[in-house]
């Protein structure tokens, strides 16, 4: 019976040099080829993702940790969940008062409500544009649905605090946005200098948003039953999605709790534990089958 497969794309589907190794790219393919479904389901934009999801020629991207799915054969929207403009602002005036930096993420791309710091104009590559007045910000909401809010910082410390600002004004606000905590310190080897060798960061969605109701509603929409799905991840954002599919993979280099909830622990994302996978588990099973 052909799967769809759902694949995160950081500590999973590339290595940590953020390759797509040719292993990995090969297996896909030949999964592909089988009638089997890649669908990638990630916290990146549909344009930060790119550089995975072209190679591997899939169609369909569950993006911003659920928010969105996006069709890249015809460009368009299938589903969005976006955020209210009004809890957006009241989110960016608290972070202003902080050095936390705050990035809206689109069915596109991301714009930063501030001035671009190095360690994120070095993080990410979809940036195309950025705000320094929250009156420019407000004619942005204007006219673009915002799906997940990041907020970034260096100091742990002063981040700690603005998230608990923030929890506080939502509340406040009767808000449905939540934060979806990252378990990892971000750390990347082009920030060369010291203060940005590492930062923080959590992303804020609206509440029941996550990879897993992301994969709910693909299913949803086309007609798949969960006992045809398999979901491969590394990180806690990754739980709701290895609890929605009929078969869970975590990688070598998973978080220990996705582990323990795991149908199956695979190699790590630096010994192409995705194509590990495919290889075994389902294009042996194709190769018994033919």
């Amino acid at each position: 019976m052909n799967k769809t497969i759902f694949i995160d794309i950081d500590g999973t589907i590339i290595n940590s040099q953020r390759e797509l190794t040719e292993r990995t790219l090969a297996a896909v393919h030949a999964a592909q080829r089988a009638g089997h479904t890649v669908v990638i389901c990630t916290g990146r934009t549909v344009n930060r993702a790119a550089e995975v999801t072209v190679p591997l020629g899939v169609r369909y991207i569950i993006h911003c940790n659920g928010a969105g799915i996006w069709d890249i054969h015809t460009n368009r929207a299938v589903y969005e969940r976006p955020i209210p403009a009004a809890d957006i602002v009241a989110m960016c005036e608290a972070a202003a008062k902080t050095n936390v930096v705050v990035s809206l993420c689109s069915n596109e791309a991301r714009v930063f409500a501030s001035s671009i710091p190095v360690f994120a104009s070095r993080a990410f590559s979809d940036v195309i544009e950025e705000f320094d007045t929250i009156t420019s910000l407000r004619a942005y909401l204007k006219r673009k649905d915002v799906l997940l809010v990041a907020t970034l910082g260096l100091d742990i410390g002063e981040f700690k605090a603005l998230k608990t600002n923030l929890e506080a004004i939502l509340a406040e606000r009767k808000s449905s946005v939540i934060n979806v905590n990252q378990s990892r310190i971000l750390t990347d080897e082009d920030m060369e200098t010291e203060p940005y060798k590492s930062h923080v960061f959590v992303d804020w969605v609206m509440s029941e948003t996550s990879k897993g109701s992301g994969i709910a509603k693909f299913c949803q929409i086309f007609g798949i039953a969960k006992s045809e799905t398999i979901g491969i991840g590394d990180d806690i954002n990754d739980m709701p999605m290895l609890s929605e599919v009929g078969i869970s993979v975590a990688m070598g280099n998973a978080i220990s709790r996705l582990k323990k909830v795991a149908t199956y622990v695979t190699s790590s994302n630096d010994a192409d534990g995705v194509a590990a996978f495919l290889e075994k588990m389902v294009l042996a099973t194709v190769s018994k089958g033919s």
